[in-house]
């Protein structure tokens, strides 16, 4: 596996671990607190290790991408799939995360669960309070 990507190129470096290396230190940095944030949720692809030096950050491999899965028409039960997706996009959003990116090639099939790839288009978020006055 080898593709070229918005924030840079990602690599396969064994059955288990891809190797995305940024072009730039923003998009590296930006990444890389996402991930942090994301560690230990099951619903998406889990950092392993980071270079600042190469601006380099390993993750593991996660799955078949939906993209795949539907090119090779080998998608799971429909129905299923969009609500493991939904629980999926739930747990970013409680931890104050948009994915910002979500098209079926960022979305992974392990075979149990849906899990989300690609953060480079994520952002942290806040939430507005909104006031209410009584009259």
């Amino acid at each position: 596996m080898h593709f070229e990507g918005a924030h840079g190129t990602v690599t396969e470096q064994s059955s288990s671990i891809v190797k995305k290396i940024f072009r730039q230190q923003e998009d590296y940095t930006c990444e890389l607190a996402i991930l942090s944030r994301l560690e230990g949720i099951s619903r998406v692809t889990q950092m392993v290790g980071s270079d600042n030096s190469t601006l380099s950050i390993y993750l593991e491999h996660g799955g078949t991408s939906l993209l795949d899965l539907m090119e090779s028409n080998d998608i799971p039960d429909l129905s299923f799939f969009f609500s493991e997706m939904v629980t999926a996009l739930s747990a970013l959003h409680e931890l104050g995360i948009v994915h910002g990116d979500v098209k079926p090639d960022n979305m992974l099939w392990d075979g149990a669960t849906v899990r989300f790839c690609d953060f480079g288009h994520a952002r942290f978020v806040t939430r507005r309070s909104e006031e209410h006055t009584s009259e």
